[in-house]
């Protein structure tokens, strides 16, 4: 049997690494815990904790790899670059509630990044966004699963 930490540990790595570039969701083992009897919110508090930390790595890129890294990453992308930069610009750091939108959430947190938007801005933001998320997933799964 795995230990209940080895699982909360699953959902904080694999929490994290969706919140990179890379294509993962932990929604389906936040779901699976919280239908499984694990404490809600340990699962909400842990699934958030490893979504943000992967949103500051990813904003991090954005605000040191700004010329360098973003320009090979991008090129050929500028009018999606730009769209996504038109909303940030317009609405300014909220969206980063958001942030765990896929794909859209990577480009916002880059931007935010390349933007050099205040730290504390974006870590309110972001991590209010991840809390609501997890919650939604946990009460989905409680609620209708």
């Amino acid at each position: 049997m795995i230990s209940a930490l080895t699982i909360y540990f699953t959902l904080f790595i694999s929490s994290f690494l969706a919140s990179t570039v890379l294509p993962l969701s932990p929604d389906i083992l936040a779901g699976t815990m919280a239908r499984g009897g694990y404490a809600l919110f340990f699962i909400i508090a842990v699934a958030a904790a490893g979504s943000y930390l992967g949103s500051c790595a990813t904003y991090l890129l954005g605000y040191l790899g700004r010329e360098k890294i973003l320009k090979k990453r991008l090129e050929g992308k500028e009018a999606k670059m730009e769209k996504y930069h038109k909303i940030f610009e317009k609405y300014g750091a909220p969206v980063l509630l958001f942030s765990w939108v896929p794909i859209a959430g990577d480009i916002f947190v880059v931007l935010a990044g390349i933007l050099k938007i205040n730290f504390f801005i974006f870590s309110l933001y972001a991590m209010l966004g991840k809390i609501i998320r997890f919650v939604f997933v946990v009460y989905m799964a409680e609620r209708y699963i």
